[in-house]
């Protein structure tokens, strides 16, 4: 896996010259596909779709490519992005939330609350959750956690028509209005209105438990779709029911539509299914649908429509059922990634863990038995490999000969906090840097048992942990620390940190690199001791999410790209050409590819030769810079000088004790070679100073003594 010996970095530079790095693309792979399609609403010829824990999103190109919609609903509590249906009434269209109900009257590119009359926001966020829309024509209902409601004047207000309705009956899976009646199915039993709400009556749609999630009418004819119990009819607006369900190989129905003279069913885990005589019979319409768990189906013009669970949108003709997926704009957004055996994983913020053999041509979800679908680290101990969540502690995978299907098994029993936010190992050691309790946590059998190594030094926020060589380093909140007794000690390395808050710490080689929102990249080259600024060619305020590092190059994935050193971090180039979404979450070499980890887009990819090398290499030693000064003691001014083996990036300044700047000598380009600069001390205090050098991604400190 790693060759003898690491090409040139003049050949990398070469290749830089002459713009090859910078022509090729990256190339996105094909997926993994992670928006929960909940619901769809169509208006004019615009598509619009709600998903389960990421908002919503419009498509312009008939489904071909969404774009996220959410501007006036606040990400913040109350399950807003949880959106359960889309309902377009006139110019408007209403999407139910956890959040409530929201309205956009302008396509969706801004939405604002309609709420007035729902229940209050408060600490029982179940109360406001939004499951169901409908209307008659002139009138809005609303099903929610807390009973039905009516407006009358297009959601700008909203009333109770919940009367006798107790306990289970005020979940409202499903309801709508039929000729005169009102019907709605519950969480406890299903009921019927002839009087516009005010009074319910119970009814029986299927057996006890089918719990009713959907409703269709077509003419004289009424349907209901159940959970478990298939289809159900009714002749006589909704006081009698009949199953329909014959060729029904799946009963879990989560929504029904009327296309051109057939109907479709969209089921959970069974596909597509169509009927052609009224829904007497069905039959499954599945091919090329890759996902079988369909939530919601709908028609546009001469195409089908079908959101699925895990892999996005499918689109289909009417005349001829073969369904492509429709997802550009609906990938994951990738919170891990690893490589393991003959498999390249990623984790995702809230769809688990998925797995390809293929350079991610393909993509499988692999997370059986895990607790937590968000996913913070992967790491490997002993042969094993370790997934962290951020809510549900940590995992192995046991691979006990069936493969990888193999379930996952908790090993979290003493992991006071399931918050893991960052996961590293030390030969069979682990370490676990968490939210909650702000610390590391230590397990020295493989993950059965964890102690919690706290410290004086994190006192809130994440804490992100990783190893080099004999040492733990973590970072906190104002803090980067380092411990040599396996975190029963730590002890501060904050020279040189301008930072509160460090969200990124990266190895290589010999040297460690930190990030923070908006503020660039630091290196140190003593093992966390003290940390120097290397940002040449990176964005002002860019924020740094991510490393990898092959040989001689060193890659940084920022919120504006992929950035790209050939001299350890003394100078940066964008190498993002291709690269639709710029939202670079996680970095990881893998075999002969760089794999990208994006925010909404999935996963991107690009071979390791488009940079002049074939697969992983170790990183040769930098050669010291031999700094001197003379004289050293002295009573004015002295001569610093070093020597450098190749051309690069300089840094050459002076600081006190403190670590902070008295002088700046130097910052530039310089040639290999020998290098000299004065300082003239006259002016400044007499003491003990440092001067620091730092060039090609190397960095050492001498000390300097100014006496008068």
């Amino acid at each position: 896996m790693f060759p003898k010996r690491l090409l040139a970095i003049g050949l990398c530079a070469a290749i830089l010259a002459q713009g090859g790095i910078l022509r090729a693309q990256w190339v996105q792979t094909n997926g993994p596909w992670c928006q929960n399609i909940r619901c769809f609403a169509i208006h004019d010829s615009i598509l619009f779709s709600g998903t389960w824990a990421n908002g919503l999103f419009r498509s312009t190109d008939n489904g071909k490519s969404w774009n996220a919609i959410d501007s006036g609903i606040s990400r913040a509590g109350y399950n807003n992005l949880e959106v359960s249906a889309l309902l377009q009434k006139g110019r408007e269209i209403f999407a139910a939330t956890g959040g409530g109900v929201f309205v956009s009257a302008n396509d969706g590119l801004n939405w604002s609350p309609s709420d007035f009359g729902l229940p209050e926001l408060n600490t029982d966020s179940q109360s406001v959750f939004a499951n169901c829309l409908s209307t008659d024509g002139s009138r809005l209902f609303v099903g929610t956690a807390s009973g039905i409601y009516v407006s009358t004047n297009n959601g700008s207000s909203w009333d109770s028509i919940s009367s006798g309705f107790t306990g289970n009956d005020k979940q409202i899976f499903a309801m709508t209005s039929f000729g005169s009646n009102l019907v709605a199915g519950t969480y406890g039993r299903d009921f019927i209105s002839t009087d516009s709400g005010a009074h319910w009556e119970p009814i029986s749609i299927g057996e006890e438990g089918d719990y009713v999630s959907c409703f269709l009418s077509v003419g004289a004819k009424l349907f209901a779709g159940t959970y478990e119990g298939g289809v159900f009819l009714s002749m006589d607006s909704g006081k009698t029911w009949a199953p329909m369900d014959s060729g029904l190989t799946n009963t879990y129905i989560d929504a029904l539509i009327f296309a051109g003279t057939n109907f479709y069913t969209a089921t959970s885990g069974g596909g597509v299914f169509r009927s052609s005589d009224s829904g007497v019979t069905w039959r499954p319409v599945d091919a090329g649908l890759t996902d079988s768990n369909v939530n919601a189906i709908m028609v546009k013009d001469s195409n089908l429509f079908a959101g699925s669970f895990f892999s996005g949108v499918f689109r289909s003709s009417v005349s001829s059922i073969e369904w492509e997926p429709m997802d550009s704009g609906l990938a994951c957004t990738i919170s891990a990634i690893t490589g393991y055996g003959k498999y390249a994983l990623v984790g995702t913020d809230d769809f688990g863990v998925f797995q390809s053999t293929d350079n991610g041509s393909s993509w499988l979800p692999a997370d059986s038995g895990l607790g937590s679908y968000m996913i913070s680290a992967f790491a490997t101990a002993d042969t094993s490999l370790f997934v962290s969540t951020v809510n549900g502690g940590i995992y192995r995978l046991t691979n006990d000969g069936t493969g990888w299907n193999a379930s996952l098994t908790n090993f979290s029993s003493d992991l006071t906090d399931t918050g893991v936010v960052s996961l590293c190992a030390k030969g069979t050691d682990l370490f676990a840097g968490t939210d909650n309790l702000s610390g590391v946590f230590r397990s020295s059998d493989i993950g059965s048992s964890w102690t919690f190594e706290k410290s004086a030094l994190f006192i809130g926020g994440e804490v992100n942990v990783t190893t080099i060589g004999n040492r733990l380093i973590a970072s906190g909140y104002g803090v980067i620390a380092f411990s040599t007794d396996n975190g029963s000690t730590w002890t501060s390395g904050n020279t040189g940190l301008t930072w509160l808050d460090v969200n990124v710490l990266f190895v290589a080689g010999s040297k460690i690199f930190a990030a923070s929102q908006g503020s660039g990249v630091l290196i140190s080259s003593d093992s966390g001791s003290s940390w120097f600024p290397f940002n040449s060619g990176l964005p002002e305020t860019t924020t740094v999410n991510a490393f990898a590092s092959s040989g001689p190059l060193l890659f940084a994935g920022t919120d504006s790209g992929i950035f790209l050193s050939t001299n350890r971090g003394g100078e940066w180039s964008n190498i993002s050409n291709g690269l639709i979404n710029r939202a670079v979450r996680r970095l990881q070499v893998i075999g002969s590819n760089i794999f990208v980890g994006t925010d909404g887009s999935g996963v991107w990819r690009r071979p390791l030769s488009d940079f002049g090398i074939s697969s992983v290499a170790q990183q040769l030693p930098a050669a010291p810079l031999q700094i001197q000064s003379f004289p050293n003691p002295f009573s004015q001014s002295t001569t610093i000088s070093f020597t450098s083996e190749a051309q690069g990036y300089a840094d050459v300044r002076v600081v006190n004790l403190l670590g902070m700047e008295v002088a700046r000598l130097y910052t530039g380009e310089l040639s290999a070679g020998e290098h000299s600069f004065s300082w003239d001390a006259s002016g400044f205090a007499p003491g003990m100073y440092e001067c620091v050098v730092r060039m090609n991604g190397h960095a050492e400190r001498l000390p300097m003594i100014y006496s008068r």
